[in-house]
């Protein structure tokens, strides 16, 4: 459970270093404001339909073999994110890029609830929820100093080195 949490904090630095950032990275690629809306509306449409199926998953195959695969589309998401040239093309990127939150979600959530004691879950979830936080202040700001000073590409990059990292640990 260790190393699931270690490899969790990695890959929310991550997502962190470019959840806010992303929308100017899409101004940048030349979409509007509305266009903005339209693509996060529609990634997170990909959650809408794909998350049971992802609970599902998790289920038939183990939560360490869900969150194995969500690691890979995930690397697979960050590798689109660094070759989409449009904002277009960035919806297709993005909606790769939500396969980890569909597959390891779930399978993390679980994975806590049987792996802790009734005793202590309570205690482990609340912990886990403030790593979680701690990924939020750590992540944006290391996401602004990397694209401020190299650009959006480099910090996609970083953030994939993270991501990679955690995937290369949960496989």
């Amino acid at each position: 459970l260790r190393w699931i949490l270690f490899t969790m904090v990695l890959a929310n630095i991550a997502s962190n270093m470019l959840g806010m950032l992303m929308p100017l990275n899409l101004l940048e690629l030349g979409a509007s404001v509305g266009q903005v809306g339209m693509v996060f509306t529609l990634t997170s449409v990909v959650i809408l339909v794909l998350q049971i199926a992802g609970g599902w998953v998790s289920d038939a195959i183990g939560r360490l073999r869900a969150i194995a695969i969500g690691s890979v589309g995930g690397i697979i998401g960050f590798i689109a994110l660094l070759l989409a040239p449009t904002w277009q093309w960035m919806i297709a990127a993005l909606a790769i890029y939500q396969v980890p939150f569909v597959l390891v979600g779930p399978s993390f959530g679980a994975l806590i609830a049987e792996n802790s004691t009734e005793q202590n879950r309570g205690k482990v979830y609340g912990i886990t929820g403030t790593i979680y936080q701690i990924c939020g202040v750590i992540g944006p700001p290391l996401g602004g100093l990397l694209a401020g000073a190299f650009g959006f590409k480099i910090m996609l990059l970083g953030a994939a080195i993270f991501y990679t990292l955690a995937a290369g640990v949960r496989i």
